[in-house]
């Protein structure tokens, strides 16, 4: 089974990469690196960079603005993101079609914001009209916070015509230059162990996933409805469902407890469907089966520890493993779950002593195959499955 696989040089060495989901940018990327964020657009067989973010500092999380819509869509191209550094600030990264100079609003800092390494970030506005408002963000000092970034902007213009391509052009919004900007305060959600993931679903506003380090994922309403009576109150962070894994828990509790896990994926077609990876073993839950908050369908994934579990977004058959410890070849593991008992396609990457920092699916539509982007030291690998996916097996 033969796979396309093409190369991109970022400089340092990169610690997060995140592809856009947003049908309006199916082909961008980003890149966190030791002192910045850089954007790029993939194509059939080349990357071309669009932006580069300075932060000055090691990124640990990024995530795409809903807003985000890319050249290949439409001429009035704009990107935004929200990146988490080591000094514990988030970054509201902007760039424009019409400007050359990159916007970075630093936000998060201090007494108000986390206080240990930054895991995660998500939009959890979905896709409506103010999706571009909350950002929720998990650390290590077991809080799960919600931003509102509206704070200091005007609703966008109108767009004065519709775009000739497929996507609609996000009009650039009005806002105050970042120095002037007023910084947005946080509601926080307590929790008992260190956070892991936040992820949300394009078809609500109002749901949150999340994990933590012990083998629990919680599925979090987080916001109330707009005709309830709250006084204003925006945010309420309800636990509306609390899923297990029993192994993981076990393990955490008797000390066996491996330092990979915590990584939880939602399905984008179904949203019944949630994944994730502890230690050596993957689960996945189906909300129409609860089964008191067990998993229904677990494996074995990488015997020193699984990193990542991500779905893919184009084929809701799929998802994909890799693994985080030097002891593995830099692979990943596709799954398909109509053949749970198939043994997964494992894909090398690399051999060791290299080993995938991160990875993601690019959203490439049908009837295009399905793409991976793996960072692997200061490099991204971007391979095409081709069309032999729905089979079983290996490949170096």
């Amino acid at each position: 089974m033969s796979t396309h696989r093409f190369e991109h040089q970022h400089g340092t060495d990169i610690n997060v990469v995140r592809a856009c989901s947003n049908p309006g940018a199916p082909d961008l990327v980003a890149i966190g690196g030791e002192h910045s964020v850089e954007v790029v657009q993939i194509s059939e067989d080349s990357c071309t960079v669009l932006a580069s973010f300075y932060i000055g500092i090691r990124v640990t999380a990024v995530a795409w603005s809903p807003r985000t819509t890319s050249p290949s869509q439409t001429e009035g191209w704009s990107l935004e993101l929200a990146a988490a550094g080591e000094d514990l600030n988030l970054r509201l990264l902007n760039k424009y079609h019409d400007e050359e100079d990159e916007q970075i609003f630093v936000f998060g800092g201090g007494l108000g914001g986390h206080r240990k390494k930054i895991n995660d970030l998500t939009w959890c506005g979905g896709f409506g009209g103010d999706s571009y408002r909350y950002l929720a963000s998990v650390s290590d000092e077991k809080v799960l916070l919600f931003w509102d970034l509206s704070t200091g902007e005007q609703s966008p213009p109108v767009s004065p015509s519709p775009t000739p391509i497929n996507a609609v052009s996000q009009p650039k919004p009005r806002s105050l230059s970042p120095a002037e900007r007023p910084q947005p305060v946080p509601f926080a959600v307590p929790y008992a162990h260190p956070l892991h993931s936040v992820v949300s679903h394009p078809s609500t506003s109002k749901e949150l996933v999340v994990s933590d380090a012990q083998g629990s994922v919680f599925v979090v309403d987080w916001r109330v409805d707009d005709d309830d009576d709250t006084d204003g109150d925006q945010y309420r962070g309800l636990s509306i469902a609390q899923l297990i894994d029993p192994r993981a828990l076990a393990d955490a509790r008797t000390g066996m407890q491996t330092t990979w896990g915590g990584s939880v994926s939602w399905q984008q077609q179904d949203v019944n469907l949630i994944g994730a990876a502890y230690g050596s073993r993957w689960a996945i839950w189906d909300m129409r089966r609860l089964q008191g908050g067990k998993p229904a369908a677990t494996g074995q994934a990488f015997p020193h520890g699984t990193h990542r579990f991500r779905w893919c977004p184009t084929t809701p058959d799929l998802f994909a493993l890799s693994s985080h410890s030097p002891l593995e070849d830099a692979a990943i593991h596709v799954h398909n779950t109509s053949y749970m008992q198939s043994v997964p396609r494992r894909i090398v990457v690399r051999s060791r002593p290299h080993r995938i920092k991160d990875f993601d699916w690019l959203c490439v539509p049908k009837p295009a195959f399905p793409r991976l982007v793996a960072a692997i030291g200061r490099s991204i690998v971007v391979v095409d499955l081709g069309s032999d996916i729905d089979e079983a097996g290996s490949e170096n």
